[in-house]
Protein backbone atom coordinates (compact mmCIF):
# COMPACT_ATOMS: atom_id res chain seq x y z
CA UNK A 1 0.00 0.00 0.00
CA UNK A 2 1.00 3.43 -1.22
CA UNK A 3 0.83 5.02 2.30
CA UNK A 4 2.78 2.46 4.05
CA UNK A 5 6.05 4.26 3.05
CA UNK A 6 7.66 6.90 5.55
CA UNK A 7 9.78 8.66 2.42
CA UNK A 8 8.43 9.12 -1.48
CA UNK A 9 10.67 9.94 -4.31
CA UNK A 10 8.72 11.96 -6.78
CA UNK A 11 9.63 12.31 -10.41
CA UNK A 12 8.65 14.69 -13.09
CA UNK A 13 8.13 13.67 -16.32
CA UNK A 14 7.23 16.33 -19.53
CA UNK A 15 4.22 14.40 -21.30
CA UNK A 16 3.07 15.34 -24.55
CA UNK A 17 4.24 18.06 -27.57
CA UNK A 18 5.75 21.70 -27.28
CA UNK A 19 2.21 23.04 -27.58
CA UNK A 20 0.20 20.41 -25.28
CA UNK A 21 3.19 19.81 -22.83
CA UNK A 22 1.93 18.47 -19.59
CA UNK A 23 3.73 17.40 -16.14
CA UNK A 24 3.02 13.81 -14.86
CA UNK A 25 3.94 12.77 -11.47
CA UNK A 26 5.40 9.03 -10.57
CA UNK A 27 5.77 8.16 -6.95
CA UNK A 28 8.80 5.39 -6.26
CA UNK A 29 10.44 3.79 -3.01
CA UNK A 30 13.08 5.88 -2.59
CA UNK A 31 15.20 2.98 -1.19
CA UNK A 32 14.26 0.15 -4.10
CA UNK A 33 13.59 2.09 -6.89
CA UNK A 34 10.39 0.60 -7.74
CA UNK A 35 7.15 2.85 -8.55
CA UNK A 36 4.36 3.03 -6.08
CA UNK A 37 1.88 5.71 -6.91
CA UNK A 38 0.69 7.72 -9.65
CA UNK A 39 -0.80 11.23 -9.69
CA UNK A 40 -3.40 11.80 -12.19
CA UNK A 41 -5.58 15.24 -12.91
CA UNK A 42 -8.71 14.92 -13.47
CA UNK A 43 -10.21 17.38 -15.89
CA UNK A 44 -14.32 18.05 -15.93
CA UNK A 45 -16.68 19.54 -17.93
CA UNK A 46 -15.18 22.97 -19.14
CA UNK A 47 -12.18 22.78 -17.60
CA UNK A 48 -11.31 20.32 -20.33
CA UNK A 49 -11.80 22.26 -22.79
CA UNK A 50 -10.57 25.21 -21.45
CA UNK A 51 -7.11 23.83 -20.43
CA UNK A 52 -6.87 23.43 -23.75
CA UNK A 53 -7.39 26.98 -24.39
CA UNK A 54 -5.65 28.91 -21.97
CA UNK A 55 -2.51 28.24 -19.31
CA UNK A 56 -3.53 25.69 -17.08
CA UNK A 57 -1.82 28.33 -13.74
CA UNK A 58 -5.24 30.17 -14.47
CA UNK A 59 -7.75 27.18 -13.98
CA UNK A 60 -8.43 24.86 -10.32
CA UNK A 61 -6.78 21.88 -10.72
CA UNK A 62 -7.82 17.87 -8.92
CA UNK A 63 -5.51 15.62 -8.79
CA UNK A 64 -5.54 11.84 -8.02
CA UNK A 65 -3.03 10.03 -6.29
CA UNK A 66 -3.17 6.10 -7.45
CA UNK A 67 -1.35 2.94 -5.68
CA UNK A 68 -0.30 1.33 -8.61
CA UNK A 69 0.03 -1.93 -6.78
CA UNK A 70 -4.62 -2.32 -7.33
CA UNK A 71 -4.75 0.99 -8.36
CA UNK A 72 -6.92 2.07 -5.82
CA UNK A 73 -7.30 5.73 -5.20
CA UNK A 74 -5.09 6.29 -2.40
CA UNK A 75 -6.19 9.75 -1.72
CA UNK A 76 -6.59 13.38 -3.82
CA UNK A 77 -6.46 17.17 -3.69
CA UNK A 78 -7.72 20.18 -5.21
CA UNK A 79 -5.78 23.14 -5.82
CA UNK A 80 -7.89 26.75 -6.12
CA UNK A 81 -7.09 28.93 -8.38
CA UNK A 82 -3.24 30.74 -8.59
CA UNK A 83 -2.80 28.19 -6.02
CA UNK A 84 -3.41 30.15 -3.13
CA UNK A 85 -5.59 27.11 -0.79
CA UNK A 86 -5.66 23.63 -1.58
CA UNK A 87 -8.17 20.93 -0.05
CA UNK A 88 -7.09 17.26 0.69
CA UNK A 89 -9.60 14.64 0.44
CA UNK A 90 -9.22 10.70 1.84
CA UNK A 91 -9.69 7.73 -0.47
CA UNK A 92 -13.29 8.34 0.36
CA UNK A 93 -13.59 11.86 -0.81
CA UNK A 94 -13.81 12.94 2.89
CA UNK A 95 -12.03 16.31 3.85
CA UNK A 96 -9.20 15.17 5.73
CA UNK A 97 -6.83 18.55 5.39
CA UNK A 98 -6.35 22.20 3.69
CA UNK A 99 -3.83 24.44 3.46
CA UNK A 100 -3.67 28.56 2.95
CA UNK A 101 -0.57 29.48 0.31
CA UNK A 102 0.58 32.39 2.62
CA UNK A 103 3.87 33.70 1.29
CA UNK A 104 5.37 35.56 5.10
CA UNK A 105 7.98 35.38 6.35
CA UNK A 106 9.65 31.69 4.72
CA UNK A 107 6.30 30.55 5.52
CA UNK A 108 4.44 28.84 1.97
CA UNK A 109 1.84 27.07 3.28
CA UNK A 110 -0.40 27.23 6.97
CA UNK A 111 -1.37 23.60 7.16
CA UNK A 112 -5.02 22.70 8.86
CA UNK A 113 -6.54 19.93 9.69
CA UNK A 114 -10.38 18.65 8.76
CA UNK A 115 -11.63 20.65 11.67
CA UNK A 116 -9.35 23.56 11.05
CA UNK A 117 -7.00 23.37 13.78
CA UNK A 118 -3.74 24.18 12.53
CA UNK A 119 -1.09 21.32 12.16
CA UNK A 120 1.75 23.62 11.49
CA UNK A 121 3.11 25.48 8.63
CA UNK A 122 5.36 24.30 5.43
CA UNK A 123 8.57 26.67 5.92
CA UNK A 124 11.53 26.86 3.96
CA UNK A 125 14.02 27.97 0.91
CA UNK A 126 12.72 28.66 -2.18
CA UNK A 127 16.10 29.00 -3.94
CA UNK A 128 17.19 25.64 -2.95
CA UNK A 129 13.62 23.61 -2.89
CA UNK A 130 14.13 22.18 0.54
CA UNK A 131 10.73 22.58 2.43
CA UNK A 132 9.80 21.31 6.17
CA UNK A 133 6.61 20.75 8.38
CA UNK A 134 7.23 22.49 11.39
CA UNK A 135 4.34 22.24 13.94
CA UNK A 136 2.94 24.81 16.39
CA UNK A 137 5.78 23.43 19.01
CA UNK A 138 8.60 24.45 16.11
CA UNK A 139 9.28 20.42 15.75
CA UNK A 140 9.90 18.78 12.24
CA UNK A 141 7.03 16.87 10.98
CA UNK A 142 8.59 16.06 7.72
CA UNK A 143 10.04 17.63 4.69
CA UNK A 144 10.21 18.08 1.20
CA UNK A 145 13.49 18.12 -0.13
CA UNK A 146 16.42 17.38 -2.43
CA UNK A 147 18.98 16.16 -0.31
CA UNK A 148 17.45 13.47 1.55
CA UNK A 149 19.65 10.14 2.12
CA UNK A 150 18.64 6.59 1.89
CA UNK A 151 19.55 3.84 4.38
CA UNK A 152 22.98 3.49 1.74
CA UNK A 153 23.66 6.84 3.03
CA UNK A 154 23.81 8.09 -0.50
CA UNK A 155 21.78 11.10 -1.51
CA UNK A 156 18.43 9.65 -3.12
CA UNK A 157 17.37 12.28 -5.11
CA UNK A 158 19.62 13.09 -8.45
CA UNK A 159 17.53 14.38 -10.99
CA UNK A 160 16.56 17.88 -11.28
CA UNK A 161 13.07 17.37 -11.99
CA UNK A 162 12.59 15.09 -8.84
CA UNK A 163 12.40 15.33 -4.93
CA UNK A 164 12.02 13.35 -2.02
CA UNK A 165 8.84 13.78 0.16
CA UNK A 166 9.48 12.10 3.83
CA UNK A 167 7.91 11.83 7.30
CA UNK A 168 10.40 13.09 9.85
CA UNK A 169 8.84 11.97 13.07
CA UNK A 170 7.40 8.50 13.41
CA UNK A 171 4.86 9.27 16.05
CA UNK A 172 3.23 11.89 14.51
CA UNK A 173 -0.05 12.56 15.12
CA UNK A 174 -2.16 10.44 12.48
CA UNK A 175 1.08 9.59 9.96
CA UNK A 176 -1.35 8.76 6.83
CA UNK A 177 -3.17 12.19 7.07
CA UNK A 178 0.40 14.00 7.64
CA UNK A 179 1.86 12.09 4.20
CA UNK A 180 -0.82 12.89 2.58
CA UNK A 181 -0.91 16.35 3.12
CA UNK A 182 2.79 16.43 2.56
CA UNK A 183 3.00 14.61 -0.81
CA UNK A 184 -0.34 17.50 -1.82
CA UNK A 185 2.58 20.10 -0.47
CA UNK A 186 5.27 19.24 -2.29
CA UNK A 187 3.77 18.48 -5.63
CA UNK A 188 1.54 21.53 -5.29
CA UNK A 189 4.88 23.27 -4.36
CA UNK A 190 6.40 21.72 -7.27
CA UNK A 191 3.54 23.05 -9.98
CA UNK A 192 3.78 26.34 -8.34
CA UNK A 193 7.21 26.72 -8.83
CA UNK A 194 6.96 25.49 -12.96
CA UNK A 195 6.17 27.89 -15.25
CA UNK A 196 3.54 26.47 -16.96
Amino acid sequence: MLLNNRAFLIKKKNKGNILMANWVYEIFDPETDEQIGDVKEDWTGIYKVLGKLIRKKFLPRHLNIYDTKDGSKAFSFKIATFSSKVSIFDSEDNLIGRFDNKFLGGCFYFVYDATGTEIGQIKGNIMVKEFSLISPHEQEIGVITKSWQGACNEVVCKSASSFIVALEDPIAYQPDTIKMLLLAAGISLDMALTKK
